[in-house]
């Protein structure tokens, strides 16, 4: 059994490996900042509605904060014209500069503690993505758990020659949630402006955050 069920109320997205790790800890559930209400958590921990929320941040490993200096505010991975932060030099122009993993999901190149959209429920989904139109989507979301629950449904497009060049390595263009009973199957209508496609080449559509269905 694992007893424990961690809390976390902080804005700010924390390396949790240790915590996943531990054979004690059944469940991580973050709730946000303690300044934001929390009301309704005792209905999610104890099963009488099902957790449907997605991590609005990607959680980087703590490594992370030692191979790119704060000050270096650009998104795609490259060499950093900072110094490591990691380094304990006085004269901070001996040391070797930092190199730029990659910001937010579409940048990010490393393993991430949490991937940005991330969530679990007490029941399972199965998704179907359907092309309707050209810049339309439908997802087939079918609740094949025991529990009635509300899910968001992420779209992502992969652009050509995504994570070279600069190019995003994906981008979320659309999402809905809705309310999915158990053995039912609810269809989100998805549209997408034309402009995400301005790029010449293949794009792949995914739903889901693993890519549970794309084409």
């Amino acid at each position: 059994r694992k007893p424990i069920t961690v809390v976390l109320l902080t804005a700010t997205p924390l390396d949790i490996t240790a915590l996943k790790a531990n054979d004690k800890v059944g469940a991580i559930a973050h709730l946000g900042q303690p300044s934001v209400a929390v009301v309704g958590f005792s209905d999610l921990l104890y099963g009488r509605r099902s957790f449907a929320g997605r991590a609005v941040q990607t959680v980087y490993p703590a490594a992370y904060e030692d191979a790119i200096s704060i000050a270096d505010f650009n998104m795609r991975p490259g060499p950093s014209v900072f110094a490591r932060p990691d380094c304990a030099m006085k004269n901070v122009s001996r040391c070797p500069r930092g190199v730029n993993p990659g910001r937010t999901y579409r940048f990010y190149e490393g393993k991430a503690v949490v991937p940005f959209g991330f969530g679990l429920s007490y029941t399972t989904f199965r998704y179907a993505l359907r092309v309707v139109g050209a810049t339309s989507f439908v997802v087939d979301v079918t609740n094949t758990g025991s529990m009635a629950s509300d899910d968001v449904v992420l779209l992502f497009l992969v652009p050509p020659n995504a994570g070279a060049d600069g190019v995003a390595l994906k981008n979320l263009v659309a999402f809905d949630r809705v309310h999915v009973g158990v053995n039912a199957t609810v269809s989100v209508a998805l549209s997408v402006p034309s402009t995400v496609f301005a790029k010449k080449g293949a794009y792949r559509v995914e739903a889901g955050v693993r890519g549970d269905s794309r084409v």
